[in-house]
């Protein structure tokens, strides 16, 4: 990993703990760190040894790969459900993520194959008589 990577991980990490996590307090408490530590990392860009900061991240609730930057960017994601759905696809080996993603394929293409062939309403059918009337 190289250390623009190190740099955004670390950065990614106080927004959404910033954003999302406990109080400072609570924060210093769960993760077993003093105070000051937390409010030095989250608020004046001190940085704690490695073993400090995973714990201050995963007592926020967070694995360092939500942290994770694509592309340049942050990937947000609010829903709760959303977010522990992409924290089993990341544990799980490549054989199955590429299983999950066929099935995602596979669902999303019947849907929009289920969507085409809707009845229309007999609201918009009236509407096309009395057009083709005219």
């Amino acid at each position: 990993m190289t250390q623009e990577k190190v740099d955004s991980l670390i950065e990614n990490a106080r927004i959404k703990i910033k954003e999302h996590g406990p109080s400072f307090k609570s924060l210093a408490k769960i993760a077993n760190v003093k105070y000051n530590t937390v409010k030095g990392f989250l608020d004046n860009g001190t940085v704690p040894q490695l073993d400090t900061f995973i714990r201050i991240v995963f007592a926020a609730g967070f694995s360092l790969a939500d942290l994770e930057v694509t592309d340049g960017r942050l990937v947000q994601i609010s829903d709760d459900v959303e977010l522990s759905y992409l924290r089993m696809y990341r544990r799980l080996g490549a054989g199955y993520q590429d299983y999950v993603k066929k099935s995602i394929d596979y669902c999303t293409a019947k849907q929009e194959k289920e969507l085409e062939t809707i009845p229309e309403s007999e609201s918009v059918k009236v509407s096309r008589q009395r057009n083709n009337k005219k």
